[in-house]
């Protein structure tokens, strides 16, 4: 019986090829989206779980007031580690984690700029699952300057030697000596779902003596080792995080001193949800976006359930053109149930065949699909491009979809199943078997419905590839085009920066050179306390920069003046602030207003700047994400400077840019010449709207191919069952303009009404996308007229053809037999 039932199955799907073709096709689209974003889903899922001790191992995050709210912060000072594991006997061990971030690290033959120079404890080993492939896990960490290096790391500095015993060096932003560390190990590369990435561990009490040499006037001692730590516990086995939780108020109160952020207590976060949980602070690991994830995980479901709709509604109609098969099956005596298995068991052998011919799509697609996931996650500029190492032949995703394919099969074909089974034989071989009223309304209601939900998709991704352009054109209170950013790792670049700057202007293409201590725009930034007569405490945006930072980005001056060249008073105590800081002070103009500029730490307050004002800058975008009004100020501090920020002409910017390396090339510095533009710098902090952009527009399409796929099939069913009624009307004298509005109408009506219903919760999810997003742009309903008008127009193409065959086709071939 299985047997006639396949050859049944596979002769009916040969002679209605291009029905068979739109089915299959139509599903397998659906599956194969599904199968992407599901595997993806399942990849971020798998965070962490291959460390050994995973169930047992915590992050440390604490909880402070500040200005009267609750922050959750990640970053936890150096020395809660040590304290933790001795007042604590359910504390079995614990690991610090610290970056200095942007590190220049060389050898005698290679220097490079590195960003996962990460510095930790000698228990590395013991608590997580990162092995040595040479060297000994227990005491490789142990003595201040060590490091063990990734295979990755040993052939790119070091060939084919043998990199044990051998030095690096390593010099930062953060401190201006350069340091030798001895290899004395090769660690695996943390894998592709692991939140802790690295390419060095260097052993973490090198910190206190990097820390305690550092010479610049004390400007960041101690705080950039502390900013960027994270503390990890591991608990001994059948240890109750929460008691541990439960003891930590009276642990604060003895050891940890009112601060000017206060912390109120500390949280245990399990391993396996750190890759979600990182609340306030900078991430320099992958991280996830829970949103994004809930977004990847709606579009997944919606997909293929309008995938599945799409099925559902060509079986159900194509059921009917074989009404006379099982009249005469009914008649040789098959009962209602085996009838029922026939069609769900046909059903199902489609719905396997579309489950092979996705995994062929998905093989396709998945490439396209990492690029997009790859950028989804931007790491803020810190790390390279995400890792996002996954595909679909992982045995139980396919697993899992095959099942899925046949809950599938069985689902789609159960409707008509239980519908054809159902009619009495004679009054279907008498030929008085029609569509009921039901079978027609199930299929307009799936029609409607696929239409509505692609309508939907349409919209919000026409308003996030708007709202990600008018981000990309908006005037951002200064002149972003045409500007080359060059970092600085190097201090010999800070020590020789007035001749390479002069020299840089004696280039007529070059009109501009300054310096600052952020990307003006970008994410990073520096806060300060700022105190006046008229404020205590303000906490404030600074830019340290040099006197031509506001001439060379074209910031505008709405009062006062701008810093002078050779001004001492200038250079030592001068500030520019913005109109949101001067709000924020109640100042009404800058002449003889006076400001303490500070840090706060252990209830300290550490006074760096008594300033003068000296003028007031227009408001601009100087904080990606933050309102342009956020109080800011600009300092000139050329000890703190990170970024060579170049203007050049739009002519001949490659001579320019060659001249530039050749300038950077004679002065003789250690770090390799890297640029980039300012406009891309900006851009890619928007990567991550991009790629949610790209993944509706994905979903959009595939569900508007799908309705469309459908509304073909779906129309070609109709209109062939209507041959001989279009031939009765074009020999009645109906013109091919009235048949082709006649048998159009009502699938175009059926659009028309997905569209009524698709506009208001289109609008509704827009509103909801953008209330969170600062600066962004109205709801545009020409978008919505054009999206509904593209639908309009695509689905008339699609039907239209059909119907344009259809009425001009000889009247005499469809009524030959009458």
């Amino acid at each position: 019986m299985l047997k006639n039932y396949l050859k049944i199955a596979v002769r009916n799907l040969l002679n209605q090829k291009l029905y068979s073709f739109i089915t299959i096709f139509g599903l397998a689209f659906g599956m194969a989206c599904f199968l992407l974003m599901f595997s993806y889903i399942q990849f971020e899922n798998s965070y962490d779980d291959f460390h050994k001790n995973e169930k047992n191992i915590y992050r440390l995050d604490k909880i402070y007031n500040y200005n009267g709210s609750s922050i959750r912060d990640f970053q936890t000072n150096t020395a809660l580690a040590p304290l933790l594991k001795e007042n604590y006997p359910s504390i079995k061990n614990t690991v610090r984690f610290a970056n200095f971030l942007y590190c220049m690290v060389n050898t005698n033959n290679f220097v490079n700029i590195e960003k996962r120079f990460v510095f930790t404890d000698s228990s590395v080993f013991s608590v997580f699952t990162f092995p040595l492939k040479a060297g000994n896990p227990k005491t490789a960490l142990v003595k201040p300057f060590t490091v063990v290096i990734t295979p990755n790391i040993a052939k790119k500095y070091f060939g084919n030697e043998n990199p044990i015993g051998q030095k690096i060096y390593l010099q930062s932003r953060a401190f201006s000596k350069k340091y030798g560390f001895t290899v004395t190990g090769i660690v695996k590369e943390a894998p592709p779902n692991s939140t802790i990435k690295f390419d060095f561990l260097a052993s973490f009490s090198s910190i206190d003596k990097i820390v305690s040499s550092l010479s610049y006037d004390k400007k960041t001692k101690g705080n950039r080792a502390q900013a960027l730590t994270y503390t990890y516990i591991q608990l001994r086995n059948n240890s109750n995080p929460h008691e541990l939780e439960s003891l930590f108020p009276s642990f604060i109160k003895k050891y940890i001193p009112k601060e000017i952020y206060e912390i109120t207590e500390f949280k245990l976060v399990p391993l396996k949800d750190t890759y979600y949980e990182r609340d306030n602070g900078l991430p320099y690991w992958d991280w996830g976006f829970k949103p994004f994830s809930y977004l990847l995980l709606i579009l997944t479901f919606l997909v293929l359930i309008i995938a599945c709709i799409n099925y559902t509604n060509l079986l159900s109609a194509n059921s009917i053109t074989r009404a006379k098969e099982i009249g005469m099956r009914k008649v040789q005596g098959a009962n209602r149930l085996q009838l029922i298995m026939q069609f769900i068991g046909e059903s199902v052998i489609v719905s396997l065949i579309s489950y092979m011919v996705a995994i062929a799509l998905v093989e396709l697609l998945l490439p396209a699909f990492h690029s997009v996931i790859g950028n989804a996650y931007p790491t803020l500029g810190i790390l390279p491009k995400r890792e996002a190492d996954f595909n679909i032949v992982y045995p139980h995703i396919l697993v899992y979809m095959f099942g899925i394919s046949i809950v599938i099969g069985i689902a789609a074909g159960f409707y008509p199943a239980i519908v054809l089974s159902r009619y009495k034989a004679s009054y279907v071989i008498k030929g008085e078997l029609r569509a009921g009223k039901s079978s027609a309304w199930f299929r307009k209601f799936l029609v409607v419905t696929q239409f509505a939900v692609s309508v939907i998709f349409i919209i919000c991704s026409l308003h996030i590839l708007w709202q990600i352009q008018y981000w990309k054109n908006a005037n951002l209170g200064f002149n972003k085009k045409n500007v080359l950013c060059i970092p600085i790792y190097d201090n010999k670049v800070k020590d020789k920066y007035d001749l390479f700057k002069n020299e840089l202007l004696k280039n007529s293409n070059i009109t501009g050179v300054t310096s600052s201590s952020v990307i003006p725009g970008g994410l990073d930034n520096n806060m300060i306390f700022l105190s006046s007569d008229n404020i205590k405490d303000l906490n404030v945006d600074i830019y340290y920069v040099d006197e031509d930072f506001i001439k060379t980005m074209g910031l505008k001056i709405k009062e006062g003046r701008s810093f002078s060249h050779g001004n001492y008073n200038d250079e030592n105590s001068s500030i520019i602030m913005n109109q949101g800081a001067m709000k924020a002070c109640k100042w009404k103009g800058v002449t003889g207003q006076k400001v303490q500029l500070y840090f706060k730490e252990n209830d300290k307050t550490d006074i760096r700047y008594n300033c003068n004002l000296i003028g007031e800058v227009k408001n601009f975008n100087h904080r990606f994400f933050s309102p342009t009004d956020y109080p800011m100020i600009l300092k000139i501090e050329p000890g703190l400077m990170k970024y060579i920020l170049i203007r050049i002409n739009k002519s001949n910017p490659a001579e320019t840019i060659n001249y530039i390396k050749s300038s950077w090339k004679n002065l003789g510095f250690e770090q390799s010449f890297e640029y980039s533009y300012l406009t891309n710098e900006l851009g890619s902090d928007y990567s991550i709207f991009q790629a949610i952009d790209s993944l509706i527009r994905f979903a959009a399409i595939i569900t508007i191919l799908i309705a469309v796929l459908g509304l073909f099939a779906l129309a070609s069913f109709v209109i062939d069952r209507k041959t001989k009624e279009i031939g009765i009307r074009k020999v009645m004298g109906a013109s091919i303009k009235d048949i082709i509005f006649r048998l159009s109408k009502s699938f175009i009506f059926l659009v028309i009404i997905a569209e009524i219903i698709a506009v208001p919760v289109a609008y509704k999810v827009v509103t909801f996308l953008f209330q969170s997003i600062p600066n962004h742009i109205e709801i545009n309903y020409w978008l919505f007229l054009l999206s509904v008008l593209f639908v309009i127009i695509l689905s008339f193409a699609v039907v239209g053809l059909k119907s344009l065959k259809a009425a001009t086709a000889d009247p005499i071939k469809s009524l030959r037999y009458e």
